[in-house]
């Protein structure tokens, strides 16, 4: 993997500025699918506070547990694991200096590195994995499919190394839908997430097999819809601020990639996957 790519990559997109992204996003600065009970709700913070919970729930790890979150943003998953317990620890990675500097200054007793997965050196094992919103940025549209299975299937086989026997990895990614590679939109893949590529579902159950038992598959492509749709309202809401502080420019591209988001989730064109995945017993470990 082009870690140098990469690293530009999320930078093109996620350091545009972390006022920019707090004008639209929920106050924690969530920017992954929500997750709603009641479909008449229009609570977005209480959505994204019910999505971190899902993932932490299903990992099911006591008290005082070890949580590498990969892909940790701007560090909302982590302050609810902290929240949950005193003695709770973690560790989050991201490739944006912007969400790096964020975090540091707001506080968070947790250690994040800006570092890819592909890097990372853990000392200890830890209690439970979690990645949201990250996986579809592993691979690129140039990849055929079995540098892509071969690049996922090192992404779990590292999960289940560096967890502890039997624990858990919890991961929710964007997926290819009623769509193909072939069908994507140039707009998304050149100008707002260039060097990215969608994984589908059955690439991920490959990938995963050697690695990990699969628990649980929730497809939840709507509720992005709604995400998305809410996001693009505040945003909209708040034209004259983004404007005065990026220009008309960056409003415009933003305005056009959340409203293809939502025709693209609403249509089922893109999905939202969300796993749960058991690290298998006698597995090799190095």
């Amino acid at each position: 993997m082009d870690t140098v790519a990469k690293k530009e990559a999320i930078t093109h997109h996620y350091d545009v500025g972390n006022d920019f992204y707090q004008l639209w996003l929920d106050v924690d600065m969530v920017y992954s699918c929500a997750l709603w009970v009641d479909d008449q709700d229009n609570d977005l913070h209480q959505a994204q506070l019910n999505k971190l919970d899902w993932h932490l729930d299903n990992l099911s790890m006591s008290d005082g547990g070890l949580l590498l979150d990969i892909g940790c943003g701007w560090g909302a998953l982590l302050q609810r694991h902290l929240d949950r317990n005193k003695a709770n620890r973690g560790v989050g990675l991201t490739l944006s200096e912007a969400q790096k500097l964020y975090v540091d200054e707001s506080g968070l007793h947790a250690e994040v590195i800006v570092q890819n997965w592909t890097e990372h050196p853990p000392i200890l094992q830890y209690d439970g994995i979690i990645s949201i919103g990250a996986f579809e940025h592993f691979a690129n549209r140039h990849q055929s499919v079995d540098e892509k299975l071969e690049l996922y299937s090192d992404f779990f086989s590292r999960c289940a190394r560096w967890l502890k026997p039997e624990a858990r990895l919890s991961l929710q990614t964007i997926v290819y839908g009623s769509m193909s590679s072939k069908d994507q939109n140039l707009f998304i893949s050149d100008d707002v997430f260039p060097n990215s590529e969608l994984p589908t579902v059955a690439e991920i159950k490959d990938a995963s097999d050697s690695s990990f038992e699969l628990i649980e598959l929730r497809l939840d492509g709507k509720q992005y819809a709604k995400t998305c749709d809410l996001w693009l309202t505040r945003l909209r809401e708040n034209k004259s601020e983004a404007v005065r502080l990026y220009g008309e420019e960056t409003f415009q591209h933003y305005v056009k990639y959340l409203k293809f988001c939502v025709i693209g989730f609403y249509s089922g064109r893109i999905n939202l996957a969300r796993f749960v995945f058991s690290a298998k017993t006698g597995r090799i470990r190095s």
